[in-house]
């Protein structure tokens, strides 16, 4: 209440800060279920981040990928994908600017937002889309992992499982195979680190492993 009244009086000072009071309430609400009040409040972060980004793109580009981001992860939790994949490209879009000029700090955040959005594409079927998008994080990742191996390993061991079951899922049993050896490769070297962290997923890879190779 005070920020809106602020905003209105000043705006070039205070709607930044209104925004990110939107953001922090529609994160809350997601927290405690009440999606429609989170989706509320998020739009209108949104749409006054997207003002502010127009006025300043350096400065809120980064706030609102992050506003969009969290709004497509709501319309995928509320089972409405059209509008997930509409927030997910946008945030695609901005982070692939920002990743051009800043590599090292906004790459993580592209090869996040493709694997999000070829989740979603494979789980509305759309499997060559799904692919594409895999293979971009996976591309991401693979950079990120030769930089920063421990940061980065889980989340490429994460991509190369869901690309592999893609595969088994359209019956390219050899790109299958080769996914989830490489993701088992990986959490071969990271459960000497730390073996009860990864010796589940390990496991499980196995016996995927196992299987395909009765095929």
């Amino acid at each position: 209440k005070i920020y809106k009244q602020l905003a209105a009086e000043q705006p070039s000072v205070y709607q930044s800060d209104l925004a990110r009071t939107y953001y922090n309430l529609g994160n809350l609400y997601v927290n405690t279920n009440r999606m429609k009040l989170a989706e509320r409040k998020y739009l209108r972060a949104k749409e006054i981040r997207g003002r502010l980004a127009i006025e300043n793109p350096e400065a809120h580009q980064p706030d609102l990928a992050s506003t969009c981001n969290n709004l497509g992860n709501l319309y995928v939790e509320t089972k409405r994908m059209k509008l997930a994949e509409q927030e997910y490209l946008q945030v695609k879009k901005i982070y692939k600017h920002l990743a051009t000029e800043y590599p090292s700090v906004y790459q993580p955040n592209l090869a996040e937002i493709c694997y999000a959005l070829g989740a979603l594409y494979a789980d509305t079927n759309r499997l060559k889309l799904a692919e594409q998008e895999y293979c971009q994080a996976k591309e991401i990742q693979d950079q990120l992992v030769a930089e920063q191996p421990s940061e980065h390993q889980p989340n490429l061991a994460g991509i190369c499982c869901s690309l592999g079951a893609l595969y088994l899922n359209t019956y390219k049993i050899k790109l299958a195979k080769q996914e989830f050896f490489r993701a088992k490769e990986i959490y071969e070297q990271m459960s000497k680190i730390s073996p009860e962290q990864y010796m589940s997923e390990l496991k499980t890879i196995r016996t995927i492993l196992k299987f395909l190779s009765e095929i």
